[in-house]
């Protein structure tokens, strides 16, 4: 009982002399953006942009003068964290042009033929336009479409060799992606769902 009062008594004491650089709201919202610029502290949105800071000076000083790292050390750190980021990305990229191209988009151009067809068939026997179908169609084609320019800026990003570059038009191409999943049938979809991968037992 004497332990576990003097154990609270340390931990007010720390959290009354430490609460102004305490944080306890979500560092992934807007309120932390507006936080860390209020600290003065920066805001590091990408890992390109974080390990910058093995390079920064101030931190070769500190962490030199104390016998971590010596200069030499963190250059060669930052050379290999690069690296390795730039394969990963490398890599997704170039297994995500893979999926959207021999998975996703022939399995969007035999929904929409599909569609179509059943629009046209459905049309002939009512004499009449479908046009909630054809919205669907239409919408589906607008997706499509947006989807095929997507793959080939992400194709010419992989040329370049641009991580960054490349993160960014693999962000653009799922979220087309992720849009047609919303509006094909479940059936024809070439991959799990999210619904899928969340339930799935």
């Amino acid at each position: 009982k004497e332990l576990n009062s003097a154990i609270q008594k340390q931990l007010q004491s720390i959290v009354t002399k430490h609460k102004r650089i305490l944080f306890n709201g979500d560092n992934y919202t807007e309120e932390w953006v507006k936080e860390a610029k209020k600290r003065g502290l920066p805001n590091l949105k990408t890992t390109p942009e974080a390990l910058e800071a093995f390079k920064n000076p101030a931190n070769e000083k500190v962490l030199a003068k104390y016998g971590v790292l010596s200069k030499t050390e963190l250059a060669s750190r930052y050379e290999v964290y690069k690296e390795m980021y730039e394969s990963v990305i490398d890599y997704e990229a170039k297994l995500s042009l893979d999926m959207a191209k021999t998975m996703i988009v022939p399995a969007v151009f035999s929904y929409q033929e599909e569609l179509a067809d059943s629009i046209k068939s459905v049309e002939e026997i009512n004499k009449t336009k479908s046009t909630g179908s054809r919205k669907l169609l239409k919408e589906i084609t607008g997706e499509l479409e947006g989807a095929l320019v997507k793959i080939d800026t992400l194709g010419a990003a992989i040329k370049k060799g641009k991580a960054l570059k490349t993160k960014e038009a693999m962000t653009d191409l799922r979220a087309s992606i992720d849009a047609l999943e919303g509006l094909v049938a479940e059936d024809v979809w070439p991959l799990a769902s999210y619904a899928e991968m969340l339930f799935m037992l």
